[in-house]
């Protein structure tokens, strides 16, 4: 049937997220796109790192550690397009590195700059129209 024990957590935590994504709805062409960006992303993300987090955040938390901190310099300039709640970005800070983020809303740009504690230049806009 399947495979290891974490294998099997796998499958269990893919159930949840495809239940959990039933009740969210999807952005439409006459959506408010800043509403939907809030309501989809924002609240969860706050409510996830507000419980202590998940396994799944855990483990790409330390991928991305990792991954950045062995390819990136000491002095590097970092930019994160579509930063969300600044999570990524929160796992891969690290001393005279710059960091910024670009978030497509204010109201998620707020909590990134909350959680990013001023470590990171939070800017609200779109990747498509934005020069930094």
């Amino acid at each position: 049937m399947y495979g290891n024990r974490a294998e099997i957590w796998d499958y269990v935590d893919l159930l949840f997220l495809r239940i959990a994504k039933l009740r969210r709805r999807k952005l439409g062409a006459t959506t408010d796109a800043e509403g939907f960006y809030n309501e989809f992303f924002n609240e969860n993300d706050v409510e996830v790192m507000a419980s202590g987090g998940n396994l799944r955040r855990h483990f790409r938390a330390e991928v991305l550690t990792s991954a950045a901190w062995s390819h990136m310099p000491r002095d590097a300039k970092v930019l994160d397009v579509g930063c969300g709640t600044g999570d990524n970005l929160r796992y891969v800070l690290r001393d005279q590195a710059v960091f910024f983020g670009l978030e497509y809303v204010e109201p998620t740009a707020e909590v990134a700059r909350r959680i990013l504690e001023g470590r990171a230049d939070i800017r609200v806009g779109s990747a498509r129209n934005s020069v930094l």
